[in-house]
């Protein structure tokens, strides 16, 4: 399974990265590893709507 690295602008100016592991069918969510966040910690796994993404930019 081949595995992206991005960097995803939300709502609210928030910017995050990570690897994107998976979409579910109806493209509603978004499966993402290591997902560095502004706060200090990131998550090791994390599922994001896609109604609060702005853009996604592969690396």
């Amino acid at each position: 399974m081949q595995r992206y690295t991005c960097k995803i602008k939300m709502y609210e100016n928030t910017e995050v990265s990570g690897t994107i592991k998976a979409f579910d069918l109806n493209f509603e969510n978004v499966i993402v590893e290591n997902l560095k966040t502004p706060l200090p910690d990131s998550l090791k796994c994390a599922t994001l709507r896609t109604n609060d993404i702005l853009t996604i930019s592969f690396k």
